[in-house]
């Protein structure tokens, strides 16, 4: 299957933007647009789109200077948009596991490198709990399982007292440990 030739994929690259913030910001509006036009017409691609875009914002944005608070709110908003058109995409994930699979496994490093303000330990089980069954629809569960464990055992740098999340996965959902502190 070819994938789409989504003109944001090599502009968030890691480290891409440095300290500035006011490029990144940019970017991500225009990424964000990009996606939103594509769901116009086909919003299981659109979604894709999202997620792989979720997936690349926190390494490109690493190094950029947040004090002004700016970056966060353009993140924010980007977010809350993008998880709306993921949403808007939901019908297709049945026909199509490995995408709910590739969300949720996007879903779940977010919220293990630490990202999010409000993020609660019932949003770490039920992200979990929706990527573990959407991996059984796609036959991936134990790469899913072996996935998180990867997550686990070796969190990012400074990420293991919020994000000691997702510590131990036992049995189907069960997850002993989420969010120290």
């Amino acid at each position: 299957m070819p994938t789409h030739p989504w003109t944001f994929r090599p502009r968030f690259r890691r480290n891409a933007f440095g300290w500035r913030s006011q490029p990144a910001m940019q970017r991500i509006k225009e990424a964000v647009a990009e996606i939103k036009d594509v769901a116009t017409h086909d919003p299981a691609l659109a979604a894709e789109g999202a997620v792989l875009l979720i997936e690349k914002l926190s390494p490109a944005l690493e190094r950029v200077d947040s004090s002004s608070g700016a970056i966060g709110g353009t993140v924010n908003r980007a977010i809350a948009e993008l998880t709306a058109i993921i949403g808007a995409a939901r019908a297709e994930t049945s026909k199509r596991p490995k995408f709910a699979v590739q969300a949720g496994l996007a879903a779940l490093r977010w919220q293990v490198e630490g990202h999010g303000y409000k993020a609660v330990a019932n949003d770490g089980r039920l992200a979990f709990a929706i990527t573990i069954r959407a991996a059984e629809a796609a036959g991936e569960v134990e790469a899913v399982r072996a996935q998180v464990r990867e997550w686990v055992e070796n969190p990012p740098r400074g990420r293991t007292g919020w994000c000691g999340c997702l510590r131990s996965v036992r049995g189907d959902v069960a997850i002993e440990r989420i969010y120290s502190g």
